[in-house]
This record gives structure tokens, C-alpha cells and sequence, in this order.
């Protein structure tokens, strides 16, 4: 890919935390690029990093050090409530468990970050429930979390994640709670939304079926990505 498309470059991430007398490092220095529109596979096994480097790529933690790009613009230089906006407004997130708000419906839970950024509730509403149509739940938007199946609720994560229409989507292990058919769907559905919408996608996933379906691999050993 040219560096004409470059959507996010990582420069000498390094993450560690401290444990009492002991400083246990996860991140070893890190230089990365991420291509807008591509859709992205980080492998490794448990415990290698993967979590951590998409939390600071998503800019839910900070690095020890180094620098995270968007646009050549260093994130981490922004104050909290700029940082707050910034992610809210371009980054969307998908987990191995949904964390849907159950008191509330799928359609309260697609809109809650457009609420969040100060929009009017019936333009939310609108656009809630065509994202939950292009996710193949349009019947399901007064539903409750403890009403949908683990695919459904999946599903409208993804949504959610989608919302705001941003720049790029961090799934961290998004089918690793789901049965092996419905993980397949919602890959698939990822897929889609990435080759219509071109939604840039970085995944982490040990699950190697899955990750061959991507347009790039890259795999994470010990706190460093191998070339």
C-alpha cells in the first residue's frame, strides 16, 4: 500500500506497568502503520499485548512511551476532553463481550454515543435504527440485551461501534464468545461493512480461521509485532 493512505503510524510504543517492586513490560517498542479502508488481523496467543495495543491505538490507555498518529497528528498530545471527543467521534470499538447497557434497547444502545456528542434524540432514532437494519436486526430495535441471542447482541455492538460513522473499528476478539456459525457470521458481517462502507477494521483474534480472511496479518509475540 502507498503511504498516501496512511491512517494511523505508531512510533516507538512502549507500554509497561509497575507491580510492586517489579516492572512487567507488555508493549517493546513498536513501529506500525494502519492503511485507511484495509481490514487488519493482529494474531498472537493469550497474553502477548494484543488487548494493550489496541486499548492505546484506541486511546482507552496511554503508552509509557512513544506516539500515536492520526493523520500525523500526535493524540496523546490532546487534553482529556479533546481525547474524549476525538474517540467518541472517530473510533469505534468491539469486545469479546458486548457491554450493552441491559436496562436500555438496542436502538438506546446504538445511539448512546451520538447522544453522548450532544445530537437531538429523534436524529439519533433516525440513524440508530439504519444502522441496526444494516446490521440485519430491524426487527429487533425495541428489543432489550436479554432478549437477543449472543450473535444479536454482538451484532448490535457492531452497530454501536459504527454509529458515528468512524474513521476505523477496533474489534478485540470479537467472535471469542460466540459458537463457531454464529462467530463465522459475524465475521462475515465485518467484512462486509468493510468492503462496502471502507471501514478500516484492526482485529485481534488467536483465531487463525478467521484471521486468514483478512487483507493483512500480522502476528504479536512477546509485547513486539514480527515482520
Amino acid at each position: 500500500m502507498s503511504t498516501d493512505n496512511v491512517l494511523i503510524e505508531v512510533r516507538g510504543l512502549k507500554k509497561s506497568f509497575q507491580s510492586g517492586a517489579e516492572r512487567l513490560e507488555v508493549l517493546k517498542g513498536i513501529d506500525f502503520t494502519i492503511h485507511a479502508g484495509e481490514m487488519m488481523a493482529i494474531c498472537g496467543a493469550s497474553g502477548v499485548g494484543k488487548s494493550t495495543f489496541l486499548h492505546i491505538l484506541g486511546t482507552l490507555e496511554h503508552p509509557t512511551e512513544g506516539k500515536v498518529l492520526y493523520g500525523g497528528r500526535d493524540v496523546f498530545s490532546l487534553d482529556n476532553g479533546a481525547l474524549s471527543q476525538f474517540r467518541n467521534r472517530d473510533i469505534g470499538f468491539v469486545f469479546q463481550f458486548h457491554h450493552l447497557l441491559p436496562e436500555f434497547t438496542a436502538l438506546e444502545n446504538v445511539i448512546m454515543p451520538r447522544l453522548i456528542a450532544g445530537e437531538s434524540r429523534r436524529k439519533c432514532l433516525d440513524k440508530g435504527k439504519a444502522q441496526l437494519a444494516e446490521v440485519g436486526l430491524a426487527e429487533r430495535v425495541n428489543h432489550k440485551p436479554g432478549e437477543l441471542s449472543g450473535g444479536e447482541q454482538q451484532r448490535v455492538a457492531i452497530a454501536r461501534a459504527l454509529c458515528m460513522h468512524p474513521k476505523i473499528v477496533f474489534a478485540d476478539e470479537p467472535t471469542g464468545n460466540l459458537d463457531t456459525a454464529t462467530g463465522e457470521s459475524v465475521h462475515e458481517l465485518l467484512q462486509e461493512i468493510n468492503r462496502k462502507q471502507r471501514v478500516t477494521f484492526v482485529l485481534a483474534t488467536h483465531n487463525e480461521h478467521l484471521a486468514q480472511k483478512s487483507d493483512r496479518i500480522v502476528q504479536m509475540v512477546d509485547g513486539k509485532i514480527l515482520r
